[in-house]
């Protein structure tokens, strides 16, 4: 009797051991998927609406690709400038973050990008803030010379800088945002230039500030293509969002999305009424042209 208690008590014993490595080893297979957490870079000011359009493009861009690869969720990353930004992104310390920047060679070797040029190439565009000692002395009639003569005030560690400089401009750095605007309206620097894809809004919410002036009769182009870059470890993520951003190119959605978000600024920094002079950029001769043929150009200055 004592045996077969035993027998038994071993039998089930087993069996329960048995149940437990199926669970274990053979898990419950799911049909849920954890999203994909992508985190976007936060306003540096109440003022910086910069973002704002990168941020809509990146979701357009992981809502083209759900179907493929899943639900996403985004998340902010906290104000930060420019410097600290590229930090994060090279040692990786946010969940696939992506950033938007200028192309450089010289951008960290941990980081990669997707190769679709964000703002379809309208940043090239450049058009001034002036200081009002600078709109006064400039001639009506203009000649680059007259342009390379005045102050130029950009962000600190901004591609422009040293596009600026290798034309033979003189520029003097800042790391605030905000501070541009103040340098340029007090005649600390001639003339803080932006994307015309950028003016508008940027008009507007500092328009109460004293000395805020548009330049109105020359716009400055350098080809300028802007990528998402993230660092080079989140290969998911990278593939995910080139696809993404294609596809919205093939139906329509990224042009429509540029329109709505551009469309005022174009208007406000008439283009075609302005005197043009082309600048190179140096930065740009290992990037192959792919991104060209996402590019805008308008009408009158079609080559």
């Amino acid at each position: 009797m004592w045996s077969l208690f035993t027998s038994l008590r071993l039998s089930n014993h087993w069996l329960s051991s048995a149940l437990s490595c199926v669970v274990v080893c053979f898990p419950a297979v799911s049909d849920s998927k954890e999203p994909l957490i992508v985190t976007y870079r936060s306003a540096e000011s109440v003022n910086d609406k910069r973002y704002d359009y990168d941020l809509a493009v990146l979701q357009l861009a992981l809502e083209k690709t759900i179907d493929e690869y899943g639900e996403f969720r985004l998340e902010p990353s906290g104000p930060m400038n420019y410097a600290r930004a590229i930090h994060l992104v090279e040692k990786n310390q946010r969940a696939n973050f992506f950033i938007k920047l200028s192309y450089e060679q010289s951008l960290p070797q941990t980081m990669n990008f997707v190769g679709f040029p964000i703002d379809l190439g309208i940043v090239d565009y450049r058009v001034c803030f002036i200081s009002p000692t600078a709109k006064a002395q400039l001639p009506e009639k203009l000649e680059l010379s007259d342009i390379k003569a005045l102050r130029h005030g950009q962000g600190r560690g901004w591609a422009d800088v040293g596009i600026l400089r290798a034309n033979g401009f003189e520029v003097f750095e800042n790391s605030s945002y905000e501070g541009l605007f103040l340098m340029v309206a007090n005649n600390r620097v001639d003339l803080f230039c932006r994307g015309a894809n950028e003016l508008y809004q940027e008009y507007q919410s500092h328009a109460s500030l004293s000395g805020i002036e548009i330049d109105q009769q020359f716009v400055l182009y350098y080809p300028l293509p802007r990528f998402f870059y993230t660092h080079k470890a989140n290969t998911l993520a990278l593939e995910r969002v080139s696809k993404g951003l294609k596809k919205a190119f093939e139906d329509g959605s990224i042009q429509t999305l540029w329109r709505q978000a551009y469309g005022a600024s174009l208007d406000f920094a008439a283009l075609e009424a302005r005197q043009l002079f082309p600048l190179t950029n140096p930065n740009l001769q290992q990037l192959e042209s792919e991104y060209l043929k996402y590019f805008y150009q308008p009408d009158a200055f079609k080559r």
